[in-house]
C-alpha cells in the first residue's frame, strides 16, 4: 500500500500521531473518571474554570488568580509544567504525579488562607483606628507613610492610587496623576475632597497634594 502514496514516511507519521491522539484521549477519559479532582487538577494547572485569570474588554490582564501567582517559578515551578505537559501528551497523570499536583495545590491554598487572614487582621485594626480627618474643602497639612501605590492606564494617561497613613493611622488616600514613592514618608499640603468609607474603613481622600 505504502508504494501508492506519494509521501510515505509522513503518511506514516500521520498515522503515528492519530493514533496517539486517540490513545491520549482515552487516557483522559479514564483519568477524569477514575480521580475525583482530576478536572479541578488540570484547571489549576492550566489557569482554567475557577483558577481563570480576569481580563478586560480589551484582552488586558486585570487580576491574576491568587492560587496561581508565581506557581511555575523556581525548580519545583518547572515540575508543574512538566505536570501540564504530560496532561496535554499522555492525557492523564499517574496516581504519583496526581498526588504531587494535588499537595502542591493543597499548599498553594494553605498560604493563600494564610494572607487572606492576616488581610482580614489588618482591615479590622484598620476599621478601629482609623477615622476621617479635617473637613471637607479645607487645604492643610499632612505628613504621611505611603502604605500601598496602585496605577491603571486610561486614555487619558495614568492614573495612580497612592494609600497613605498619618501617625494617628487615619487612612488618606490621594487619587490622581501623581505617584508617591511606596515606604516614603512625605509632608504635604493638601485640600480634603471627601470622606469615605472602604471595606469599613474610614477614608480621607485628598486632592492637589503639594509636597512641603
Amino acid at each position: 500500500m505504502n508504494g501508492d502514496i506519494e509521501h510515505p514516511a509522513a503518511y506514516e507519521a500521520a498515522i503515528r500521531r492519530k493514533i496517539k491522539e486517540n490513545a491520549s484521549k482515552t487516557r483522559r477519559k479514564n483519568w477524569l473518571e477514575i480521580v475525583p479532582d482530576a478536572q479541578r487538577l488540570m484547571d489549576w494547572l492550566n489557569g482554567q474554570g475557577e483558577f481563570e485569570n480576569k481580563y478586560n474588554e480589551r484582552g488586558e490582564l486585570v487580576k491574576s488568580n491568587p492560587l496561581r501567582d508565581g506557581m511555575f517559578a523556581g525548580n519545583f515551578g518547572e515540575v508543574l509544567l512538566e505536570m501540564r505537559e504530560a496532561i496535554m501528551e499522555w492525557g492523564g497523570l499517574t496516581d504519583k504525579q496526581t498526588d504531587l499536583v494535588r499537595r502542591a495545590l493543597a499548599r498553594a491554598e494553605e498560604r493563600l488562607a494564610k494572607a487572606n487572614q492576616r488581610r482580614e487582621e489588618r482591615l479590622a485594626a484598620d476599621r478601629a483606628t482609623s477615622q476621617h480627618v479635617g473637613t471637607v474643602g479645607e487645604r492643610r497639612d499632612f505628613t504621611l507613610t505611603v502604605n500601598k501605590v496602585f496605577s491603571f492606564e486610561s486614555q487619558y494617561g495614568f492614573t495612580y492610587i497612592n494609600i497613605c497613613k498619618d501617625a494617628a493611622g487615619n487612612v488618606i488616600v490621594y487619587k490622581g496623576s501623581n505617584n508617591f514613592e511606596e515606604g516614603e514618608s512625605l509632608t504635604v499640603k493638601a485640600t480634603v475632597k471627601a470622606h469615605d468609607e472602604r471595606d469599613g474603613i474610614a477614608q480621607t481622600l485628598i486632592a492637589r497634594p503639594k509636597i512641603i
